[in-house]
């Protein structure tokens, strides 16, 4: 039988029927980033990948206000950080942190443990996204606790380990499953 995508139709026993191939499931973007500055530190890459690396890591961290990961970067390969483009991301970051912290505090206050974990999680994904690592794990560890079922738990695990293989941290990485 040929290969089939989306869409295709095939016979069978005289039926036509519709095979549906899911979509992929989208790469995090901190393993996009992980993969561009493998590219960017490579001796195997000629100037030109490294300097298209380089931009695309920039795009992403500017498009997404990764301050956190920004310094992180600048730091490992001592590039220039951009002192004002810095301030403005974390402006924005500290007015999403505050949105957070309203929420946290309302689910605190009037709602119950859900709320509340649903609250922690959203400011673990906050982090995660952005790149800041130790926060990220504070939140995730506090979350962890909070959090009874096994799916959900294996979530936090998953996520502690995606931090680790990101951040190229094997000490986090093996920690995520303990």
């Amino acid at each position: 039988m040929p290969p089939q995508t989306k869409g295709t139709t095939f016979r069978d026993n005289e039926e036509e029927e519709e095979l549906q191939i899911e979509e992929p499931v989208p790469m995090s973007p901190l393993i996009s980033l992980l993969h561009l500055r493998h590219t960017y530190a490579s001796q195997y890459v000629d100037e030109s990948k490294r300097e298209e690396a380089k931009a695309k890591i920039l795009k992403e961290a500017y498009d997404h206000n990764m301050a956190p990961y920004l310094r992180f970067i600048c730091e490992s390969f001592a590039w220039s950080l951009e002192e004002s483009k810095m301030q403005e991301m974390d402006a924005v970051n500290a007015k999403k942190l505050e949105e957070l912290d309203a929420r946290l505090k309302d689910a605190q206050e009037n709602l119950g443990d859900v709320e509340v974990r649903e609250s922690l999680l959203a400011k673990c994904e906050h982090f995660a996204r952005i790149g800041d690592l130790q926060e990220c794990l504070n939140f995730n560890m506090e979350c962890s606790g909070k959090t009874l079922a096994a799916g959900p738990k294996l979530d936090l695990c998953f996520q502690r380990i995606l931090l680790g293989i990101a951040f190229s941290d094997n000490e986090i990485a093996a920690n995520g499953v303990r």
